[in-house]
């Protein structure tokens, strides 16, 4: 069987739910001129040929992000872009990661990739449709010891921003800066932007 069959079903339950599709492994949801959802499937790196590992990138992208902190606004938004994304034990499973071999039976993974989404991720995402119920879901304290944790701060500062509450986005954006990462120049460029000076 190849993977284009093996993933029907996944594909049906995205197109059933609004899904638009960029690749096998990019989905988008445009809820509206603000939001998008992300599904986003990503493979391990001892993929080969026959067999791989996969999981799912759950993301909510805020419109305007990627062009403020990259100058340009693609069509479709991965899930490093998402100031909310998280992966299917987030949701409940037991795993994030699934093993696939093309010569097998690959039935039990994709029947809980399918529920996942079904019962899981999609009625998740139809109930937190704001940033805040979003950002209450976030572990954020769990990120301070998470090498990515200031660049997923700059996204959360962005985000305070793009919804004009900019004495939040400041406080969060002066946080990124002080953390002395690469992701510092970048608070600095919006904290420009709302006019106002780093402390």
């Amino acid at each position: 069987m190849e993977e284009r069959e093996l993933f029907a079903g996944i594909e049906k339950i995205l197109r059933d739910n609004s899904f638009k599709k960029k690749s096998k492994l990019l989905w988008n949801k445009s809820v509206d001129e603000k939001w998008k959802w992300v599904i986003e499937f990503q493979k391990g790196k001892r993929a080969s040929k026959g067999q791989f590992d996969m999981t799912i990138n759950v993301g909510v992208y805020l419109m305007g992000t990627e062009r403020l902190l990259y100058e340009k606004e693609s069509e479709f938004a991965n899930s490093t872009i998402c100031f909310f994304s998280a992966r299917p034990y987030f949701f409940g499973n037991l795993s994030s990661w699934w093993d696939f071999d093309m010569g097998g039976d690959n039935s039990a993974q994709i029947a809980d990739i399918e529920q996942s989404l079904q019962c899981k991720i999609i009625p998740f995402l139809n109930g937190h449709r704001t940033f805040d119920s979003l950002l209450e879901n976030l572990p954020i304290m769990k990120w301070e010891s998470n090498t990515n944790f200031h660049s997923e701060l700059l996204k959360i500062g962005v985000g305070y921003y793009l919804l004009n509450r900019l004495t939040e986005a400041k406080s969060i954006l002066q946080q990124v800066i002080d953390g002395g990462t690469i992701w510092g120049e970048k608070a600095k460029k919006v904290m420009d932007q709302i006019g106002c000076e780093p402390v």
